[in-house]
């Protein structure tokens, strides 16, 4: 790309990013024509019962489950009045709570809903909302934060996050003990010093640090948890970055944890990998192993066969690429920082073209992960939140263009089955008509708010729905809850030709991942679902605006190449720079004096030798470059899910990704000689 051309797309930043305060959100607020009062009190609904039941216990999305009928006909009448629920009932939720779930899911599950708790401040906030209403969401945020901090910092490990944290005791004063059993800890290594147990599995720890004697958190973390983690850093740091009414603290702390995270993924760990088994971009526990599904590296193809090729053979994973790509560009988002700066773009991109492989076209690209009524919803959801993590945060004019372009060609609409487009799930309609590269969809803005306004209302139990009878089913059609005539796709199979209408969907405590294609499912009715899909969503599409190109929608401190923000946010809302600038030795727009290049103590080189001449992996110039990344794509559904977290926290049936194997048997041993080709133009 010449420097003329990158000049002109600047100018074409700057006037986009001047003209998007007078920009119209994709879903409009009070005062803005074409409000829906409706929507927005639904909206207030779920909030107030995922603040009373599901978010009570540390401020992050857990599923609450009430089996006493009684207590959930108590929450009928409870959701329509405006009282909190102890003054309506004069009981405390934990009296009708037997027990909380998905502590498992907390990095996706939680951080979707936490992401969505930071649009709302954000809107609120600079959108003049009444001052008690931004109070009262700050407070909100502040709770989250500190719980994502322990996230991380509980494992004793710099970098090393959890799975998912739980407390042994309440936070609030008076309440009653938590309910539910607390599961027995396992110490990380045993008399011998060797990691434990001796097969790697889902553990729960105690606190490694002694800071956090009330916690405890899970082990063997995986690369969705991951994804929604760096979700939610990205959204957090929008919300704070220069909010004078946030402590600085809460600043410093994030980009501490930001700086410890990128330090452990740029550093080369060994997986025992077939072909390569030293690698970076690689989730590696606090024990030292790597986690089972451990690959944000597209050199990563099976992590279940660890079958990790060279970082120039010719079939590369573009599924875990694009999730490395989203989690290498959230933390430069936060930090500023050059060393992150120069892995992100001279090492991933410049040198290993993860760009390329994310949006190959081709078997091995994103949207291979679209294989039919195998396809595994997980994978797209994930897909979706590492297209948002750059979007939002790519200051790179032509990094930017090719995600933009990116964004419908691979993910939303590749022409392929199961494709997002048509699933009618708003985060996807949302994503893609924000950042597509010529600007709003008026089809997909459409198909996000006829999900939205149809979404089942609060309080949202998981009752089981029966569209189609057993000889519906043996017909091939059949007549939906709500009249909806509905197609299956051939007598005697219960899979309909058409995602089913959300209306008429089986409940699912996480909706961007469950199968849009299941006609019958739910529960007994006793697990109260978040509506995190909803509520976050819905604030996405506030903070969003309608546009004419991607750029209209960048978050206004996303950084280039020069680690210094792409343009300087008004001062309004505490979104100015109140340090006068982000200087090249990556400081913070709200910290002043920022980390320079981070390095932990380990050296200046991303392999954490101390010699800045060798990156990660070895010489970029003769194949001995970085390690591998899993090639398993997606986190597949693991056979002890249900041990974990008592659920398949989904509510879905989509089967095991077969993404790893298919690429092993169809591409890899044709390859075994090859090499990758000059860079693919996208």
């Amino acid at each position: 790309m010449s420097t003329i051309y990158k000049a002109l797309i600047l100018i074409v930043v700057i006037l986009c990013a001047a003209s998007a305060g007078r920009a119209e959100p994709l879903i409009p607020g009070p005062g803005v024509p074409g409000f829906e009062p409706a929507l927005a009190q639904k909206d207030l609904q779920f909030a107030r019962q995922f603040f009373e039941f599901n978010a009570r216990n540390f401020g992050v999305s857990l599923d609450v489950f009430i089996p006493n009928e009684a207590n959930r006909q108590l929450l009928y009448q409870w959701i329509e009045t405006d009282h909190d629920f102890i003054s309506f009932s004069q009981q405390h939720p934990y009296e009708l709570i037997s027990h909380f779930d998905e502590w498992g899911d907390l990095g996706m599950f939680g951080g979707m809903a936490t992401a969505g708790d930071a649009w709302r401040y954000i809107v609120l906030r600079d959108g003049g909302a009444p001052l008690a209403e931004v109070e009262e969401a700050r407070q909100v945020l502040l709770r989250a934060l500190d719980a994502w901090h322990i996230y991380v910092a509980v494992t004793g490990e710099p970098g090393a996050f959890a799975r998912g944290i739980r407390l042994r005791v309440p936070q609030e004063a008076g309440a009653p003990p938590i309910p539910g059993t607390l599961p027995e800890t396992l110490p990380l290594f045993d008399a011998q010093g060797d990691p434990q147990p001796a097969d790697k599995a889902p553990t729960w720890r105690d606190d490694q640090t002694g800071l956090f004697p009330d916690w405890i958190w899970l082990d063997d973390t995986s690369k969705d948890q991951a994804d929604g983690y760096f979700l939610v850093m990205g959204a957090l740091w929008d919300a704070i970055a220069n909010d004078a009414d946030i402590p600085q603290s809460y600043r410093d702390r994030m980009v501490s944890d930001a700086l410890a995270l990128a330090n452990r993924l740029m550093t080369v760990h060994s997986v025992g990998g077939v072909m390569t088994p030293d690698v970076y971009m690689v989730l590696i526990d606090a024990d030292g192993r790597p986690v089972t599904h451990y690959g944000l590296n597209p050199q990563v193809i099976d992590e279940s066969n660890n079958i990790v090729v060279a970082p120039d053979f010719a079939l590369q994973n573009g599924f875990n690429g694009l999730l490395g790509l989203g989690a290498m560009k959230v933390l430069h988002h936060i930090t500023g920082d050059p060393t992150i700066g120069a892995f992100y773009y001279e090492e991933l991109i410049d040198t290993w073209h993860w760009d390329d492989s994310a949006l190959n076209p081709s078997l091995g690209g994103v949207s291979s992960m679209y294989l039919g009524s195998e396809t595994n919803f997980s994978n797209v959801n994930m897909a979706a939140v590492a297209f948002y993590n750059i979007l939002r945060y790519e200051g790179d004019p032509d990094i930017r263009g090719r995600f933009a372009i990116g964004v419908e060609e691979q993910f939303y609409n590749p022409g392929k089955d199961r494709q997002a487009k048509g699933l009618k799930l708003p985060f996807f309609d949302l994503l893609y008509t924000a950042f597509r590269h010529t600007g709003t969809d008026a089809q997909a803005l459409a198909d996000a708010m006829e999900s939205l306004r149809d979404w089942h209302e609060p309080p949202y139990f998981d009752i089981h729905m029966e569209n189609c009878d057993s000889s519906e089913i043996a017909s091939g059609n059949c007549t939906g809850l709500d009249g909806t005539p509905i197609e299956l796709e051939s007598p005697g199979s219960d899979v309909p030709v058409d995602p089913v209408p959300i209306r008429i969907r089986p409940p699912s405590n996480f909706e961007n991942r469950s199968n849009p294609y299941t006609v019958n499912g739910g529960g007994g009715g006793d697990r109260l679902d978040p509506g995190g899909c909803f509520r976050s969503s819905y604030w996405l599409g506030r903070l969003l605006v309608s546009s004419s190109s991607s750029w209209e929608n960048m978050s206004p401190f996303a950084r280039d190449r020069s680690n210094e923000m792409v343009h300087q946010p008004d001062e309004d809302g505490g979104t100015s720079d109140a340090d006068g600038g982000t200087g090249p030795d990556g400081g913070d727009p709200a910290a002043g004096d920022s980390a320079d290049a981070y390095d932990a103590g380990s050296g200046d080189g991303f392999d954490g030798s101390g010699d800045p001449g060798e990156d990660a992996g070895g010489d970029a110039g003769t194949g001995d470059a970085p390690g591998g990344e899993d090639g398993a794509q997606g986190d597949v559904d693991r056979p002890d899910d249900d041990e974990v977290d008592g659920d398949d926290g989904c509510g879905c049936s989509t089967p095991p990704s077969h993404y790893g194997s298919m690429l092993i048997v169809v591409y890899l041993v044709p390859l075994l000689l090859r090499r990758r080709s000059k860079r693919t133009e996208v």
